[in-house]
């Protein structure tokens, strides 16, 4: 009898835990806001850190990053537990060199380290991220990197808010892939959109939207 032999693959790619993550994540996770977004200055370089993980969401164990001054996204898949603070992450090459670029330090003298810069980066994670600033992130860099976010909304070609539907007959919940237009595509204060979906989860209704500007209905008529 032939014995086969297994081979195990060993990931050779540097590893960081991102434990900074833990304390805004369970901020969103206690205040049933699914969704972070904020932005570290470094260098010459913008990172936007994005997490989008409600139970709908299929990139719930992934991290985003979006490179705003070379319009680069990284995508990083999240090991361990994250409610208890862990989150694993493995950088490839190709992403290293797409944070070089964002930094700009190609070319430059001495060599650099890709487990400082992370080191640095966890170090300045915010500990607080009120609603309001959440939003203002998302809607600030929605355009330019929507391209990379396809999945995080429901039906994303359909931008124009045109009423809600009631979900108590259907036993569900609204999901946050579709919440989340409302971060994007209502002009109201952060407040009120806050309150407006805090409203619905109560009453276990959902937003409805249309591709079709003509059907657009006034924000201000339901809340």
């Amino acid at each position: 009898m032939k014995i086969r032999k297994k081979i195990r693959t060993i990931n050779t790619n540097p590893k960081v835990n991102l434990t900074g993550l833990n304390t805004i994540y369970n901020q969103a996770l206690n205040n049933d806001e699914r969704t972070i977004v904020f932005e570290i200055n470094q260098g010459q370089g913008y990172f936007v850190f994005m997490m989008f993980f409600d139970e709908d969401d299929s990139s719930k164990d992934n991290m985003y990053i979006y490179l705003k001054r070379t319009n680069h996204m990284l995508n990083f898949k999240m090991y361990a537990n994250h409610t208890k603070g862990d989150f694993f992450i493995y950088i490839t090459p190709n992403d290293i060199q797409a944070i070089k670029d964002e930094l700009n330090i190609n070319g430059g003298v001495g060599q650099f380290d890709i487990l400082d810069f992370f080191t640095s980066l966890n170090s300045n994670i915010p500990q607080f991220l009120p609603f309001a600033q959440k939003l203002n992130n998302f809607k600030s860099i929605w355009k330019q990197a929507s391209p990379h976010l396809s999945g995080v909304l429901n039906d994303a070609d359909k931008i124009y808010f045109i009423g809600l539907r009631d979900l108590k007959s259907a036993k569900k919940k609204p999901t946050e892939k579709t919440l989340r237009k409302l971060y994007l595509y209502i002009n109201a204060q952060p407040e009120t959109i806050k309150q407006f979906i805090i409203s619905l989860k109560d009453q276990q209704k959902t937003c409805c939207w249309s591709a079709d500007k003509n059907k657009q209905k006034a924000f201000s008529l339901f809340f």
